[in-house]
């Protein structure tokens, strides 16, 4: 689960460096800001080990159900943006999920990754 203030800022990022274009959520959760960008007119995608919200499916937003450690499962510069919100540090392969998002995002593509400063637990 995200901090306090997290989603907006990735919002606010998205806002000023990306175009309302496709974005990847990765790992998505309960979709909340999945939702809040569709909302804002970017086109969203939404991927997650676990099956989908509803309130996704009752949004229309398309889901993928991954492992995104076996790779992401969508062609070459498929994606503006993708979202990566305090996912990361649950992952074995960090690296190997990294390299994909690359591969996934078009030149000039927008990566937002955030993780809880996990020292502090």
């Amino acid at each position: 689960m995200a901090t306090t203030g997290t989603h907006e800022a990735v919002v606010r990022m998205l806002a000023e460096l990306a175009p309302r274009g496709r974005v990847l959520d990765l790992g998505c959760g309960e979709g909340a800001l999945s939702l809040n960008l569709a909302k804002r007119g970017y086109e969203v995608w939404a991927l997650d080990i676990a099956r989908p919200s509803p309130r996704l499916q009752r949004a229309g937003i398309p889901f993928a159900l991954a492992d995104a450690e076996a790779g992401l499962p969508f062609a070459d510069d498929s994606f503006d943006a993708v979202t990566c919100v305090e996912f990361i540090e649950h992952l074995s392969s960090p690296g190997r999920v990294l390299s994909d998002i690359a591969r996934v995002l078009k030149p000039g593509g927008l990566a937002v990754l955030t993780t809880p400063n996990i020292l502090n637990l």
